[in-house]
């Protein structure tokens, strides 16, 4: 069953970038374009959430190098994260919840929600984003942006909202 949700996840969201990339914006109607960006954002989620499964071994748990694989898949075309770490991360945060040695959590020390989620998020981020994977986002997002201006001949516009 999760190769089935994991496979219909990834399909509709590589069939919905195919189909929305080359978009003609003019002649979409603003309710439209939300809607559409909403369903992307809802698919682009999707892929972490193949991840996250994945993380448990719950995509395809009888075969743990495919389930890998997928995880690997769906971190990368998410944002070209690496799955090792975050896996890695993930596991201790498991094992150590809401603790010093949990890697997503961070002590509440402000009065305000704002501010604690500001420094949560930067924690949180510090963790599992190196400087390196930071390079390894930066090639990826370069090198596909690149890609589909240059040699797709796709409208940016349309790159940034799909």
């Amino acid at each position: 069953m999760g190769l089935i949700v994991s496979g219909s996840i990834l399909l509709a969201w590589g069939l919905s970038l195919l189909g929305l990339l080359p978009l003609d914006l003019a002649v979409c109607a603003p309710v439209e374009l939300i809607l559409l960006i909403l369903l992307r954002t809802f698919l682009h989620t999707g892929l972490f959430v193949i991840a996250h499964d994945a993380m448990h071994d719950n995509v395809l748990p009888s075969y743990p190098v495919e389930n890998c694989w997928l995880g690997q898949l769906a971190l990368g075309l998410y944002g070209f994260l690496p799955y090792q770490i975050a896996c890695d991360l993930h596991r201790q945060h498991h094992a150590y919840p809401s603790q010093a040695r949990d890697p997503d959590f961070c002590e509440r020390v402000e009065k305000t929600v704002g501010l604690y989620v500001v420094r949560w998020y930067i924690y949180f981020i510090s963790n599992y984003v190196t400087l390196k994977a930071l390079g390894r986002i930066a090639i990826g997002v370069g090198c596909t942006l690149l890609s589909l201006v240059v040699l797709g001949h796709l409208a940016i516009q349309n790159i940034v909202l799909f």
